[in-house]
């Protein structure tokens, strides 16, 4: 630390100029330059002195942790946090519906490091009017965004988090061989056939089936990459999760690929058609070249239409796929590598489903131990 007197060089009148500095112990460095309001270089000093000592008792005063933000003013760094860890778009629209219309309206100007149980139950009580689904999923986003604030030290300790809501499991109502046969012979085109394949026998979303690409399949069609996906009409890379996954097509698939990747004119694999648009106006930006994923549910809604076949959605073929390869006697890792899954309980319930574990365990420990002792 040190105390420095000169003179100080601007205007007429003879004044000096007080230079300050000092270390901490913590190694932050402080300095002060100021005018001394004294003419004598000696009370100059001594008022430099002074000031030594004012800076010294700011910097060894504790200050006081600085106020959290509310939660409607953190909600927006919390999305940005997300897009910086790349989530996948649909992930970030769903937490960012959820803030604005469930969570800021209720409890947004709360800081976070004044969260009570109060809070919660006030949050809880806003849900009642919504769904088991849909309220669990506002407390999930909440609760994800308490974590976040604690990960980015915006709030001290741990504030006390949402308890969940409980949720029936969700259904995974399946197609039918039957009913698959009775579709595929409905579909006069051999696109609409192929959307029924990929959606069984690849487990594909309607967003992957959408923005496949000729390049997409090996070169004898056996298997296919999953490498990007379409959301609200634009193209992005990677599948939902933005992970790339590659799935084995059976001889069957595979023909049928190879059939129609021979009549196909482009490269992608179903094509859209450019909107209506007056003369010389340009061209909307989400015109990418492939379908959209409203295209391929009306073509498989109009197929379930013609087959008598219940319309249950596209998600319904995945669903369908996935249960067909459970009762094969998949494993859960092989079923999460098939669909796209990094958690292994998405895979499990089609397992646990099927029913006949228990009649498998009963067996296999039939008559064990019947030999005595």
């Amino acid at each position: 630390m040190s105390v420095v007197v000169s003179p100080w060089t601007k205007g007429s009148s003879k004044t000096w100029r007080v230079r300050v500095k000092l270390t901490t112990p913590s190694g932050h460095r402080i300095e002060a330059s100021k005018k001394s309001p004294f003419e004598s270089k000696t009370a100059s000093r001594a008022w430099g002195l002074e000031l030594e000592k004012q800076l010294w008792s700011e910097a060894l005063t504790p200050k006081p942790p600085p106020a959290a933000p509310t939660i409607a003013e953190f909600a927006l760094r919390f999305l940005d946090y997300l897009r910086s860890r790349r989530r996948a778009p649909a992930t970030i629209s769903a937490y960012e519906v959820a803030l604005r219309l469930h969570i800021v309206p209720v409890i947004g100007t709360v800081r976070l490091d004044q969260l009570t149980p109060v809070d919660h139950e006030k949050l809880l009580n806003a849900l009642t009017k919504l769904k088991p689904s849909s309220a669990s999923e506002v407390v999930k986003t909440f609760n994800r965004l308490l974590t976040i604030a604690v990960t980015l030290k915006v709030v001290q300790g741990q504030p006390s988090r949402c308890s969940s809501i409980s949720r029936d499991p969700p259904s995974v109502r399946a197609y039918t061989s039957d009913e698959v046969a009775r579709l595929l012979a409905a579909c006069p085109q051999l696109r609409d056939r192929v959307i029924v394949y990929l959606g069984t026998h690849g487990g594909m979303r309607r967003s992957e089936i959408a923005a496949l690409r000729r390049e997409d399949f090996s070169p004898t069609c056996d298997a296919v990459t999953i490498a990007r996906h379409v959301w609200r009409r634009e193209v992005l890379e990677g599948a939902k999760h933005g992970k790339v996954r590659t799935v084995r097509l059976g001889s069957t698939a595979a023909a049928m690929m190879r059939t129609y990747l021979a009549e196909l004119v482009g490269p992608w694999l179903f094509p859209s058609k450019p909107p209506a648009r007056r003369r010389g106006a340009p061209i909307p930006k989400w015109v990418s070249g492939c379908t959209t994923c409203e295209g391929v549910a009306i073509r498989l809604e109009r197929a379930c239409g013609r087959a008598g076949v219940e319309y249950l959605g596209c998600h319904h073929l995945r669903r369908t796929g996935a249960t067909a390869a459970a009762r094969s006697g998949a494993s859960p890792a092989a079923l999460a590598a098939f669909l796209g899954h990094s958690d292994l309980r998405m895979a499990q319930r089609y397992i646990a489903l099927q029913g006949d574990d228990g009649e498998r365990i009963a067996d296999a420990l039939d008559g064990f131990g019947a030999g005595g002792v």
